[in-house]
């Protein structure tokens, strides 16, 4: 079973990927990000919008809240890794500016994703 996702869901991930374990899957967990989510370059007062649920946040970005953003997402990672790791799921994170050949015959071959 192959799972595409963020895995930025609001109601978390653990859940969902729980249901997966203990049904004779073998689970390949793909994180997509965009560069602009792994270095986000913006900067000053905003209005963000989250494309998936419409809800708006208002911001002042700095350097200080973008090194914490980069802290809190790596943390992130980190927890979905270990997740993942616990229920032996495969976990591979990949840009969403990575080639889809790059995608589909070395990082996926090479992580046993794909034969």
């Amino acid at each position: 079973m192959l799972v595409l996702s963020d895995f930025f869901l609001k109601e978390g991930y653990e859940d969902g990927l729980r249901l997966l374990t203990g049904r004779g899957y073998d689970v390949f967990c793909l994180q997509v990000l965009s560069p602009q989510e792994l270095e986000p370059d913006i900067a000053g007062d905003l209005r963000l919008r989250d494309v998936e649920d419409g809800d708006y946040a208002e911001v002042t970005i700095s350097a200080p809240l973008l090194k914490r953003y980069k802290a809190n997402l790596s943390a992130y990672c980190d927890e979905l890794r270990t997740f993942c790791g616990r229920r032996d799921m495969t976990l591979l994170t990949v840009r969403t500016d990575t080639p889809i050949d790059v995608l589909l015959l070395d990082y996926l071959r090479r992580r046993g994703m794909l034969r």
